[in-house]
């Protein structure tokens, strides 16, 4: 059998099932350097927030990150839209 990409197909476990996956249905880390880090994200979209009057696809254009990533992160630091649009 001829390898191909690194795979032998009479291996039995694919490359990618080899692979550990990453843990992300878990709780974020709670240390510091974690909080010093949401502060600064919190902080960041709070500003563009406000200066785009609470529009969250212009904030999201403005932080380089598209508004579904945007609105996922609000949810997680808890950052409300009211108090930012007129």
């Amino acid at each position: 059998m001829t390898p191909f990409m690194g795979y032998d197909a009479g291996s039995r476990v694919p490359p990618t099932a080899s692979k550990p996956k990453r843990n992300t249905s878990g709780p974020r880390s709670s240390g510091k350097l974690q909080r010093i880090i949401d502060e600064a994200v919190r902080g960041a979209i709070r500003a563009s927030l406000q200066e785009h009057q609470g529009n969250v696809t212009v904030s999201a254009g403005d932080l380089g990150v598209t508004p579904a990533a945007l609105w996922r992160r609000m949810k997680r630091l808890r950052i409300g839209l009211t108090k930012y649009r007129r």
